[in-house]
């Protein structure tokens, strides 16, 4: 078995680059696993995720105390974290930083490890090709590998996610299911908004619920109404600067693209409908 371990700092991604993980891995033809671990849930807090890879079923739940390989997404947690904790003596570690070992201050505590084994590359370069600042899109990315079941639900039609969760324990193979939940603190909308937030983010096509099987779209909710993906956006402070400049503006229209494009994909508004 190989096991990784990612650390990170929450909204950098961890939990969705050791699903990303284990969903490469698994379309490698590998038994794998993807487990979370959260701390304080606030944005910029460490956060810790696991991915174990093996060419038989893997049956451990626990997490990884003495891992194969270390993934720090933040090299500022190199020396507020015990992140080299239990690395195995012939370990593999990828630092996401500019830096040497050497100009992060690690090089001689790495010093035991075998030649090669240690590498520090930055995530983007200079122009990333992610204007909008937006997040892995997971579920095409599972899709892409033709795994078994992958869909999407969301905490406004919680007989929905049922389903899809009842159907998916009678599939055999990897499954993937991205639930939508808001986070009234960390997006800064009202608790008693949370399943508004939820229904206009599908409405809006930002987040499309559908079914794939095998790569394919098996079925989709459609949208009777389509919103503006400012509807969705007004209610969160974490947008509110957008509406206050030409440039936060354009984003905005960068935004509501994303949100047709979805729609023409997946095909939630069908042609002759009434809406």
């Amino acid at each position: 078995m190989f096991e990784v371990r990612l650390h990170g700092r929450g909204g950098q991604g961890v939990v969705t680059a050791a699903e990303m993980l284990s969903v490469a891995g698994f379309a490698e033809g590998h038994w794998t696993q993807a487990i979370p671990s959260f701390g304080s849930e606030r944005m910029g807090a460490p956060v810790v995720a696991f991915c174990r890879l093996h060419d038989r079923e893997v049956r451990a739940r626990e997490p990884i105390t003495n891992p194969d390989a270390l993934v720090v997404l933040d090299p500022t947690l190199l020396h507020q974290v015990k992140v080299f904790e239990g690395l195995s003596p012939s370990g593999y570690v990828l630092i996401n930083s500019t830096r040497t070992p050497d100009e992060l201050g690690i090089a001689e505590g790495l010093a035991t490890l075998p030649a090669g084994r240690v590498a520090t590359t930055p995530a983007v370069g200079e122009q990333p090709g992610n204007s909008m600042k937006q997040g892995k899109n997971v579920p095409p990315i599972a899709m892409a590998h033709a795994i078994p079941y992958v869909a999407t639900a969301s905490v406004a039609d919680l007989r929905d996610l049922e389903n899809k969760v009842e159907k998916s324990f009678a599939i055999r193979g990897a499954r993937y299911i991205q639930v939508h939940v808001p986070c009234p603190l960390g997006w800064g909308c009202d608790t008693g908004d949370t399943i508004k937030v939820a229904r206009l983010a599908a409405e809006s096509g930002l987040f499309p619920i559908f079914e794939a099987e095998w790569g394919e779209v098996t079925g989709r909710r459609p949208i009777r109404r389509p919103v503006p993906v400012d509807e969705y956006l007004k209610l969160q402070s974490r947008f509110a600067h957008l509406f206050k400049t030409e440039e936060g503006l354009a984003r905005v229209a960068g935004i509501q693209q994303i949100a047709d494009r979805n729609i023409r994909r997946f095909g939630l508004v069908q042609e002759g409908v009434p809406a």
